[in-house]
């Protein structure tokens, strides 16, 4: 396995996920930043010669490093997660697909990956929010044995939409 820092290419690439995918888009310093704090982790889905996945953890001089599976050089990034873990608890923050690469079941293996990671670490629980409309995230979410516990009203901007609020036990 190889060891390195996030380069800023990807995360510009990233940041340009975020703007096709969502109304309320991180930049790419927002990212960084995000990733700086110890409970904050990453997972990227990348299109080498072959899909690989990359972990991306904080060394002890909270410098961000990465993980990575297969090929050495980078690649075109395809799919993401950002989560957090703190004292047993975790929450999805991001998740996103290229438009382009949808339907190809890349959520779903950074989802896994993320559950994986999860248990390993002996989180307890984990919670997400996700825009009301969103029937394919809120489909695999359920997939995952997700359940809805709430919602709060008018809560996404860029359009107004409600948030359903999701928990799932951990094992």
């Amino acid at each position: 396995m190889m060891i390195k820092e996030i380069p800023e290419t990807q995360l510009e690439e990233i940041a340009k996920l975020e703007k096709a995918c969502f109304g309320d888009a991180w930049s790419a310093s927002s990212i960084r930043d995000s990733l700086r704090q110890e409970w904050n982790h990453l997972l990227i889905e990348m299109v080498d010669d072959e899909l690989t996945v990359e972990k991306y953890e904080k060394s002890p001089g909270n410098e961000v490093t990465a993980e990575k599976s297969a090929a050495q050089s980078p690649g075109h990034i395809t799919g993401y997660v950002i989560y957090s873990l703190v004292s047993g608890e975790a929450e999805l923050l991001r998740i996103a697909t290229a438009p382009d690469a949808r339907r190809r079941g890349i959520a779903q293996r950074l989802f896994h990956e993320m559950m994986t990671e999860l248990r390993q670490e002996k989180a307890e629980k984990l919670f997400l929010e996700v825009r009301s409309g969103n029937a394919a995230a809120i489909g695999l979410y359920k997939n995952f044995g997700m359940k809805e516990i709430g919602r709060r009203k008018d809560y996404y901007r860029n359009p107004v939409e409600d948030a359903l609020l999701f928990e799932l036990i951990l094992e």
